[in-house]
């Protein structure tokens, strides 16, 4: 029983980590208020060594940024005091509005050791694209034309040489951003993006008080390639003329005739869309006269009115060949021979006579 019961707790464990795992490829969270690989960020402006800490005052304090993946979705939302204070229009955070999310396809590069109060932002890391937090779109990295972090006005300290906005080159996707009072959230499809199993992330307000940066796992169905969208069905419908023919019935417009090439004193035959030069459906109409006429159906045959030849230069496609009409044969009835009267008399006075007793009253 003990040892059934270990068995038992061992794979429950196992399926525990297993989900943990599972879990951690969904969802990271990247710290930024403690932890030993905690990113401050350099070129500090104005701020002697001793004075480096992770914010540069407290109005701009950023806590953490979690990454969340759904299939080929991604979600980066980022929180902390700041946000609240520029929502609100406190402590003159207006001054410092948020920055685009700049990503990078390849991992992590970063310069020196944690807190890395030594690393700006530089194309040699690796940065290849940004989402737009005023175009709401995705676009690939032009690194020369991205606005860095500045000055605030009336303020002397902050940090230089990190990413803040700009740098769109082409316009890969659109993206959704959200920002309240408690959060910051980029969300966009990864699907048009070329991605490996880390990405980069990298975020700032306008002055880069605080920084946030690090690394998520990017789960292997977002790096997967888009499946290409089936191609759209053709409906074709039926030729409208084709259908009345295959029907039977005349069609609704009159026929285009034919090339007037037959012979002086013939009549001129007509071809209707769908016989000569297009489907036999339509040939049906044109060729059931003489059919008709051969069983001597009225109004058919000799009793057809030939169509008026028309000019040449009216004509369209070459003539069908039509048969010569065959002459019709007048109905006979069949031969049926019914025997005589006499006949049926003799066969009554047999029968008569064979049993008279049956057929003479009592």
């Amino acid at each position: 029983m003990e040892k059934g019961g270990g068995r038992l707790f061992s794979l429950v464990c196992l399926v525990a980590a297993t989900l943990f795992i599972i879990g951690s490829l969904g969802a990271v969270t990247i710290s930024d208020r403690s932890g030993g690989a905690i990113y401050w960020g350099g070129k500090y402006v104005n701020i002697k060594p001793s004075g480096y800490t992770d914010a540069i005052g407290s109005r701009s304090r950023v806590d953490q940024m979690e990454v969340t993946m759904n299939n080929d979705i991604v979600t980066v939302k980022i929180t902390g005091p700041y946000f609240f204070n520029y929502a609100h229009k406190l402590k003159r955070t207006q001054d410092a509005p948020p920055g685009d999310l700049y990503i990078s396809s390849r991992g992590w590069k970063v310069a020196g050791n944690p807190p890395y109060t030594r690393d700006i932002f530089e194309a040699s890391e690796g940065w290849d694209y940004v989402v737009s937090f005023e175009n709401k779109k995705i676009y690939t990295l032009k690194f020369s034309d991205i606005t860095m972090t500045s000055a605030l006005p009336s303020v002397s300290k902050y940090r230089a040489h990190q990413a803040w906005r700009g740098g769109y080159g082409d316009a890969v996707d659109e993206a959704e951003v959200i920002l309240t009072d408690k959060d910051l959230s980029f969300i966009f499809s990864v699907r048009n993006m070329v991605l490996h199993s880390e990405i980069g992330l990298h975020w700032t307000m306008k002055c880069g008080n605080d920084i946030i940066e690090g690394s998520a796992l990017v789960p292997p169905i977002a790096m997967e390639p888009p499946s290409a969208d089936p191609a759209p069905i053709e409906v074709v419908h039926a030729d409208p003329i084709d259908a009345a023919a295959a029907e039977g019935a005349p069609p609704a417009s009159p026929p285009i005739p034919a090339a007037a090439s037959a012979p002086q004193g013939s009549p001129a035959t007509a071809v209707i869309p769908g016989t000569a030069g297009g489907s036999g459906v339509g040939a049906a109409p044109l060729f059931a006269a003489p059919m008709l006429a051969a069983l001597g159906v009225p109004g058919s045959g000799s009793d057809v009115v030939p169509l008026i030849p028309l000019p040449v230069n009216n004509a369209v496609g070459p003539t069908p060949y039509v048969g010569p009409t065959p002459t019709p044969t007048p109905y006979s009835p069949p031969d049926v021979s019914v025997p005589e009267p006499s006949a049926v008399f003799l066969l009554l006075v047999g029968l008569f006579a064979l049993h008279p007793k049956k057929y003479l009253p009592k």
